[in-house]
């Protein structure tokens, strides 16, 4: 009996998903700004008993890229990027349900930061 015990927990323990933090699995890209982009990646594949991890980067695509946050495929948040003038992005993290509220006046933001673009240029990191 624990030999059968031992195989089906083997079994299981094959069946879980992988966790993979690569940038092999991009989603899309998408133009905040001028040579300014906002990528997704899953970085982690859920089955049917867990969720899929998405990571969001900042990018010009040649310079830099940095990290900016996680998102949960069954969470209620959302990652949003706004271009405040040519030298900084406001990067936010959000309720989904708020922001997505027609006549909602406040928009629940968790955090949020603003990125200097040409010092991120300078700086050259590439997360």
């Amino acid at each position: 009996m624990k030999k059968y015990f031992f195989i089906f927990v083997l079994f299981l323990v094959s069946c879980a998903p992988r966790i993979d933090y690569s940038k092999d699995n991009p989603i899309g890209s998408r133009k905040i700004g001028k040579n300014l982009y906002r990528e997704a990646y899953t970085t982690y594949f859920g089955c049917a008993t867990t969720t899929d991890v998405y990571t969001v980067y900042l990018t010009d695509s040649s310079t830099f890229r940095v990290y900016v946050g996680t998102v949960y495929y069954s969470d209620t948040q959302f990652i949003g990027t706004k271009q405040v003038d040519d030298d900084n992005i406001l990067v936010y993290k959000t309720d989904k349900e708020k922001l997505f509220q027609k006549f909602s006046n406040k928009k629940d933001t968790v955090e949020k930061k603003i990125y200097n673009i040409p010092a991120l240029k300078k700086e050259g990191k590439w997360e």
